[in-house]
């Protein structure tokens, strides 16, 4: 997969409506869930990406109300690191923005920036997979490594999986 692979299925995700879109950050993020908490238990911070995620897909069964969804993703952005620039070893903090977009996009909360924000969601997932450095807070296609291309590869086909309609949108992998 190369940058411009990366760009296209981020683009066709974004063509989703939102619940998709989410389940496609969703099925990136859950794959550091094992990373964030990590990060958590050393440094002794309350870990609520199970609930966090169980109350997704509670939402996503109509189990769950938006309110319930935002409630458990507020407590849950309490435990994030607020400059992630500011971590050691970031890799956790990647995770946990990642799960954190997860409600976000879900909930439409992104405003103007949705693109964005989906795009970094997605590639923080992949910097906490492969435990990239600082280097990957300033999110750029051109400067992912083997590793992360590989991660998103997989996240790729995953979504198309998922959702067969992505298949016809974006480029094949």
């Amino acid at each position: 997969m190369t940058p411009s692979d990366v760009y296209d299925c981020f683009e066709a995700v974004l063509g989703l409506p939102l619940p998709k879109q989410a389940v496609c950050v969703r099925l990136a993020a859950e794959v550091g869930v094992p990373v964030w908490r990590e990060w958590c238990l050393q440094r002794g911070v309350q870990d609520h990406s199970g609930e966090l995620l169980d109350t997704f897909d509670r939402w996503l069964s109509r189990a769950a109300s938006d309110e319930q969804l935002d409630h458990v993703a507020n407590r849950f952005y309490e435990t994030l690191p607020q400059d992630v620039r500011e971590e050691e070893e970031p890799a956790g903090g990647y995770a946990g923005w990642a799960l954190h977009g997860v409600a976000y996009i879900a909930l439409d909360q992104c405003g103007e920036v949705h693109h964005s924000i989906l795009h970094t969601d997605i590639c923080y997932a992949a910097a906490a997979h492969c435990r990239i450095g600082i280097e990957a807070v300033w999110v750029s296609l051109d400067r992912l490594t083997a590793c992360e291309l590989e991660f998103l590869d997989r996240w790729c086909r995953s979504c198309r999986e998922q959702f067969p309609e992505l298949a016809a949108e974006s480029k094949p992998a």
